[in-house]
């Protein structure tokens, strides 16, 4: 993974909001919405972190946000490498 993937996932499990909009998740990581777009859905040439499993979309709000998986907590934690 990328440092602005991880950053983006660090980000993610330190907020205590379970579901995180993508615009509130470019403020914290100090990231264009574009870029945090990028990163989070992919393009044809690189997988997302949606793609890879780490991230879930929910519309728990009237934005869509994103929340880590299971496999995105642990990752974070340290159990994979």
């Amino acid at each position: 993974l990328t440092d602005k993937k991880l950053a983006i996932l660090k980000s993610l499990s330190t907020n205590s909001i379970s579901c995180v909009s993508l615009t509130m998740l470019a403020k914290a990581c100090g990231m264009s919405l574009p870029l945090i777009s990028y990163h989070v859905n992919g393009n044809p040439k690189t997988e997302g972190l949606l793609a890879l499993g780490l991230v879930e979309p929910s519309d728990e709000r009237e934005q869509s946000c994103v929340q880590l998986t299971m496999l995105g907590r642990l990752l974070i934690k340290g159990y994979l490498g």
